[in-house]
């Protein structure tokens, strides 16, 4: 067995609504940009892991920077669909998780400024998105359970 290795980053989905390959996408987008590499040097997360759930509307992506962290179960909520309003745009995560482990270096071209009309970015937070309010405020969230789930959870009363 190796040793286990650090920062981790677990990405929870929720199984009910498939979000299996936006999770795996999410995924290969931080391999990719947080992979050992030469030109890249002090970028390295030591494991990604994907996390099915079975509570409703699950979509959310933390980071353990050690070993302590984990055990404790107190690491750094990078973004939570429910709260956040939405997913992030691939760019505005790779951001937040390099601002958290690797703060001063830079991207590369992700750091150059383009407009995203799709997600969630910077420069457009929080979009309403299926009539989802986007306030931080968990009490004013609507149920954003999605229909899947909500057959699910009948199923099993």
């Amino acid at each position: 067995m190796s040793a286990l290795q650090f920062p981790q980053i677990k990405i929870s989905y929720c199984v009910g609504c498939k979000w299996s390959l936006r999770a795996s996408w999410y995924q290969q987008e931080i391999i990719q940009t947080f992979v050992k590499n030469p030109k890249y040097e002090n970028y390295h997360i030591g494991e990604i892991s994907l996390i099915p759930s079975l509570v409703s509307g699950t979509f959310k992506i933390e980071v353990f920077k050690n070993l302590q962290e984990l055990l404790e179960n107190q690491g750094h909520l990078i973004w939570e669909r429910k709260r956040d309003g939405g997913f992030p745009d691939s760019k505005l995560l790779k951001q937040k998780i390099r601002d958290l482990l690797f703060p001063g270096e830079r991207l590369g071209h992700i750091d150059n400024n383009v407009k995203s009309e799709l997600l969630i970015t910077e420069e457009n937070p929080k979009k309403n998105l299926n009539n989802i309010n986007t306030t931080n405020q968990s009490q004013n969230l609507p149920n954003t359970d999605c229909k899947e789930c909500k057959e699910l959870n009948t199923d099993k009363t």
